[in-house]
């Protein structure tokens, strides 16, 4: 069986992706980056506290995604077996890399493609990946890789009494550390479009209902230290609480809290459900969870392409709340 890992040489490649690889032994990964390093560079870089066994099932491949990267492949891929392609990469990239992965399906290469977050950096984003998607007849491909929902935690949580209210608070002790790029996106982008959400559609157990969301309450704001890290002047939000009420098929109604921030007094998840309280801790890395129920196909446990469109329609709806009503950032 073979991973082709697209942008192995990212952060949380490093730090998720590749300890919980340790985990499937007879997989062989295939690293794809725009860097040109062998594999003992790459390897001392990037997979540097790997077991020796992985690094022996490791190979890198220095590519160029936006052209001709089929090419490369082709010589790797087996036509008789299933191929997966784990894509860390920016959505515009993902985009071109669906487009070729169309052609391969057309030539008679079996394929699964599972795609990390974001799935777009817009809503009109979003769609025109999902367009490309219908078009190209890759929905039975396609995985959107959330790994807070393969969290130990929220894989137990089952709650079937009438939800009232849900408050879902994920928060962090550390900073944006030297992630510059998070500038471009933010906590409500980073966070609440696609973890935060994710969860709360799972709990709700919406899939295609039609929802409708009015925006309660809303707080705003950013760390201390936040622009002298980034070194410029920003107004780009560390941490996010909202209040909200979702209206599902025009009837069942859920008061909704949602909060994230960076930089708190303490790390910790956790999901209130009714007043009663789920702590979320990780005592094995989710990923292995993610990746165990990509390579046995089931797809059904990972986010549908509907619910991230969703998920995009509610945040721009709070972006929009945002800027209509001038919420300042708080410093803390």
């Amino acid at each position: 069986m073979k991973l082709f890992i697209f942008g192995s040489t990212g952060d949380l490649v490093k730090k998720k992706v590749f300890p919980a690889l340790e985990h499937f032994q007879d997989l062989e990964v295939i690293s794809l980056g725009r860097k040109n390093l062998d594999n003992l560079e790459f390897n001392n870089n990037y997979c540097k506290d790997c077991s020796d066994k992985l690094k022996n099932r490791l190979n890198y491949k220095k590519i160029d995604f936006e052209k001709d990267f089929c090419k490369e492949c082709l010589n790797l891929m087996n036509k008789e077996e299933e191929n997966y392609f784990y894509l860390s990469l920016p959505p515009n990239l993902i985009y071109e890399i669906l487009n070729e992965t169309a052609t391969l399906k057309e030539k008679g290469y079996k394929i699964q493609i599972l795609i990390e977050k974001p799935f777009g950096n817009s809503l009109n984003q979003a769609k025109a990946i999902e367009n490309l998607i219908k078009n190209k007849m890759l929905q039975n491909e396609i995985y959107l890789a959330d790994h807070y929902l393969f969290k130990e935690g929220i894989l137990k949580l089952n709650f079937n009494e009438k939800i009232e209210n849900i408050n879902i608070i994920s928060l962090e002790n550390e900073g944006i550390n030297n992630r510059v790029y998070y500038d471009e996106v933010g906590a409500i982008k980073d966070m609440v479009q696609s973890h935060l959400l994710n969860i709360l559609f799972k709990i709700l157990k919406i899939k295609d209902e039609k929802i409708e969301l009015n925006i309660q309450n809303l707080q705003r704001g950013q760390y201390k230290e936040y622009e002298q890290e980034i070194g410029k002047k920003s107004n780009t939000e560390t941490y996010i609480k909202i209040k909200v009420v979702i209206i599902k098929e025009g009837k069942d109604k859920t008061e909704i809290g949602l909060e994230t921030g960076k930089k708190l007094d303490k790390k910790e998840i956790k999901v209130k459900i009714n007043q009663k309280e789920f702590l979320i801790q990780d005592k094995i890395n989710p990923y292995i969870n993610l990746f165990k129920d990509f390579f046995e196909n089931k797809q059904e446990n990972f986010p549908s392409i509907n619910q991230s469109i969703k998920n995009w329609e509610i945040t721009e709806q709070v972006l929009d709340y945002i800027k209509k009503n001038k919420i300042t950032l708080d410093k803390y």
